[in-house]
């Protein structure tokens, strides 16, 4: 008997989880002859699993330069 067979295995969990990047780009005219504004509004979308409870996280920033 080499000892291993009283050893229960065990299963890792890790918890299941996605992420969704959304850009929403505007462009105005801007007060700049010639240019233009372009706003970008990112938002980033985490969605996880941990332990049968599922948990949605959203950050959003905002760039905006003139083109």
């Amino acid at each position: 008997m080499s000892g291993i067979e009283g050893i229960t295995p065990t299963v890792a969990t890790m918890p299941n989880s996605y992420s969704k990047k959304q850009v929403v780009t505007r462009v105005y005219d801007s007060d700049a002859e010639g240019m233009l504004k372009v706003v970008q509004d990112i938002y980033l979308t985490t969605v996880y699993d941990s332990s049968g409870k599922v948990t949605e996280v959203t950050t959003a920033h905002t760039v905006d330069y003139l083109v």
